[in-house]
């Protein structure tokens, strides 16, 4: 039986993004996920009742929400529209709730592409901090540790 205290904060631990040579933490991060999601191609023979599939390939998808100070994506935008250049993008995201007694959890997302940003934002109206979504795609990964 679980323990509530085994349970894994997502408050606890830290994500860096690479730009080129540059290495920021992104401490300006309310949320992120990433998926790993496989493709699958649909495999049918004469005699054969049922469609079976065959894993022909995967793609990375991930998002992001952070309070609207954050530049990565933005920058990495402009690069590309000014320079036809994107930059060279790795996020390393780590879980790290030390309560929790399971270890560290670290991913290394490589090949990032942010496939939208925020260039201007007011909102005279809100209460709130401003803050932006932005969705990306990533090329590959690494899982450099992982719960015990």
């Amino acid at each position: 039986m679980i323990k509530a205290n085994q349970a894994i904060s997502g408050k606890e631990g830290t994500v860096y993004a690479t730009v080129g040579s540059s290495r920021y933490e992104m401490a300006e991060l309310k949320t992120i996920s990433a998926q790993i999601a496989v493709k699958v191609a649909n495999v049918q023979a004469i005699g054969m009742r049922m469609e079976k599939g065959k894993v022909v390939g995967a793609a990375g998808t991930g998002d992001l929400t952070a309070h609207y100070f954050s530049n990565v994506a933005r920058q990495a935008i402009a690069t590309y529209v000014k320079t036809g250049v994107y930059p060279d993008i790795t996020i390393k995201v780590t879980n790290a709730d030390v309560q929790a007694q399971k270890g560290r959890h670290t991913v290394l997302l490589k090949e990032v592409i942010f496939n939208d940003s925020i260039l201007a934002a007011l909102d005279g109206t809100s209460e709130d901090t401003l803050e932006e979504s932005s969705s990306f795609t990533f090329g590959d990964f690494d899982i450099l540790e992982t719960f015990k």
